[in-house]
Parts: C-alpha cells; sequence; structure tokens
C-alpha cells in the first residue's frame, strides 16, 4: 500500500483524518543499494554551478534498460486508496486548453503520475506503483525516448539517507543545469510530521537526498506540486485535514519557507491543484480535479500568488468508459516540442 496516496485520497475525498489513515499502517522496510557512480561534466547554472560531490553523479545511458515489465489489472487484495488499483492513461491538447483523452493505456498498478522532459526530448513520467518487478509500493519511472510512444520502466532509487524507508508522490523539476530534482513526501526522521525531502540525480534514476525542502511545525505536509514563476519558485502541498493547500516559495529550489494557504474553487467546489506548465507570455496554468465534479479545471497566475478560474473545463470523465473507472484525477501536462500538449492522467481500474 502507498502510505502517501492514501493520505492524498483522505484529504481530496474529505472523508477520514489523514492521522487517522496514518495510524493503521505499517512503513515496510526497504533497502536501496547504492549504484555504482561516473563522474561527468556539468554545466553552470543561476542555481548551482558544476558539482564536487561524485556521489551525485550517475552515467546517462544511451538507451534505458527496464527493470520489470508492468502488470495488468487490479493488483490482488490492494486495500482502498493504495495505487494497485488506479491506472495510468494519456490525454492530448493542440493548445493546452481543452483535452482529449486518447484510450491509451500507460500501465495499471500506478498514481500520482509528475512529467518532465529533458534536453534530449526524453519524457520522464515519475508516478507511485504497487508492484513494481521486485519492489512494492514504491517511486518508478517510465522514460520515452520516442514522444510518449513507447515507455522503459525503471524503479527509482533514493540513497544517501537511511533512515528514510518509504517515500511517495513524486514532484520533480528540472534544472538550468541538467540535474533532476526529486521532491517527495516521506518521514525525514523516524516518528516524526511526514515533510518533503528533496533529492538531486544526473540521470533521472538514482536520487541523492539532500534535506528537508518544506515543513511544518505542528502539521503533516505531502503531495507537494513545484514550479516556477518569474526567479521564485512555488510549492503547493496537502496538508492532514483539509483541502485547503499550503503555499511555500523559494528562490533556490532547496528551501521552502511558508508564505500560507490557499484555497482554490470553481463555485462552491473545492479543486485540489495537481500539475501545470508554463505558458509563452510568462503566467503560469495549474490544472486540478475534483472526485465528485468528475473532471479537472485550470487557473491561472502571472505572480504565482493571485489565481484566476479559466471558463472552460479542459477535460471531463467518460461515462461508460472502457478505461476509465468512476472519475479521473492527477492531471501531469507536458508541452512538447511542437506545441502540442501531453497530459498523463490517473482513472480507478474499471
Amino acid at each position: 500500500m502507498n502510505l502517501f496516496s492514501i493520505f492524498r485520497r483522505c484529504v481530496r475525498a474529505l472523508a477520514t483524518p489523514l492521522i487517522a489513515c496514518f495510524a493503521g499502517l505499517m512503513l515496510p522496510q526497504q533497502t536501496i543499494a547504492q549504484t555504482q557512480v561516473l563522474t561527468v561534466q556539468t554545466t553552470t547554472s543561476s542555481l548551482k554551478t558544476a558539482t564536487s560531490d561524485v556521489s551525485e553523479i550517475t552515467f546517462v545511458p544511451t538507451t534505458p534498460t527496464a527493470d520489470y515489465q508492468t502488470l495488468s489489472g487490479k493488483e490482488p487484495g490492494a486495500p482502498p486508496e493504495s495505487p494497485g488499483l488506479f491506472r495510468l492513461l494519456t490525454a492530448t491538447s493542440p493548445d493546452g486548453i481543452t483535452y482529449t483523452a486518447t484510450n491509451t493505456l500507460i500501465m495499471d498498478q500506478a498514481n500520482v503520475p509528475d512529467l518532465v522532459m529533458d534536453a534530449k526530448g526524453w519524457i520522464y513520467l515519475y508516478f507511485a506503483g504497487a508492484v513494481l518487478g521486485t519492489k512494492k509500493n514504491t517511486v518508478g519511472v517510465a522514460i520515452s525516448t520516442d514522444g510518449g510512444k513507447t515507455w522503459t520502466f525503471k524503479n527509482v532509487a533514493l540513497i544517501g539517507n537511511e533512515q528514510i524507508k518509504q517515500f511517495g508522490d513524486p514532484d520533480v523539476i528540472i534544472l538550468p543545469d541538467g540535474r533532476f530534482r526529486l521532491f517527495v513526501t516521506c518521514q525525514p526522521t523516524p516518528g516524526g510530521k511526514i515533510g518533503i525531502v528533496y533529492a538531486d540525480s544526473f540521470d533521472g534514476i538514482t536520487f541523492t537526498y539532500k534535506g528537508v525542502a518544506a515543513a511544518v511545525a505542528g502539521d503533516d505536509v505531502l503531495d507537494s506540486s513545484t514550479f516556477l514563476v518569474g526567479d521564485t519558485w512555488h510549492m503547493y502541498t496537502l496538508n492532514s485535514k483539509n483541502v485547503v493547500l499550503w503555499h511555500f516559495t523559494s528562490k533556490d529550489a532547496a528551501t521552502f519557507t511558508l508564505l500560507g494557504q490557499e484555497s482554490f474553487k470553481a463555485g462552491n467546489t473545492e479543486y485540489v491543484m495537481s500539475n501545470g506548465y508554463a505558458l509563452s507570455n510568462g503566467s503560469y496554468r495549474m490544472i486540478g480535479f475534483a472526485l465528485p465534479e468528475k473532471n479537472f479545471r485550470s487557473f491561472v497566475t502571472t505572480n504565482g500568488l493571485q489565481w484566476t478560474l479559466e471558463p472552460t473545463i479542459p477535460m471531463k470523465y467518460t461515462p461508460n468508459s472502457p478505461l476509465e473507472g468512476t472519475y479521473i484525477k492527477d492531471p501531469s501536462i507536458l508541452k512538447m516540442p511542437d506545441g502540442s500538449y501531453f497530459m498523463v492522467y490517473v482513472s480507478l481500474i474499471p
């Protein structure tokens, strides 16, 4: 069972409090072997220059090789709200405003997707997975070298902090120097509050722990979405009580300072922001979901502080769909080199 996916589902469905969900769960023990590393040259950036820490540099293969094959259908005996009950589907848009489902299945037994594209044009799809080869209830990545037509599935490793036994809800950005920065939900200290930590990688697969990115005294912080507006990084996270989001900001995308709380509404319905993308005019669009409405709604900002609800509904659940079960959620969007938009979203496995 993915612990942090259960947290987020409880908040979004406004069912039981998150702490009640947490109380009955045991964190599985997991040992991540440190991989052999190879020093490579990096370029300078406004955030960090060429690294001298060889422990965080890994060799990037010409062609990725698979760690496992994905499984079809629900995970047998999967608890409610665990990744084993969900699937990743795709949609496309010519303008980033209206999306159409492609009826294409990427994988079953996966949840909470996040998309990035590197300088080579490879797509990296991060997700929380139920059964990923020999590993269970952990973070994986699917890599596509052909624009999303085919995928190679890898396990994501987090090294450098042996106290972290489980991590979930991947949120990934690519910094100007080419490094991948991964934000994940976990307990940085056993028995402590849940927060967001960050780790860096040059291959997008093996990440080295760097530290705590965001935390709130007296509350759990989980499931981040991080984006850049101007020269400021913004991070929204769920809390342990409701769908009002914590809002953090940072200049270095490493240490985030709590700014306050944010609520996203369409009418009387609270939407949970999932992921977004920068617009050509310097503003930023985020797309969220509300389970009762069975649709996505989009909000736009020019400064990361004030948001405007857009009138167009980007996408709706398809009734009687052979692929979508009951509702859609967790959209992640990537602008493609040809100007179109590629979405990966989640639905229950029918």
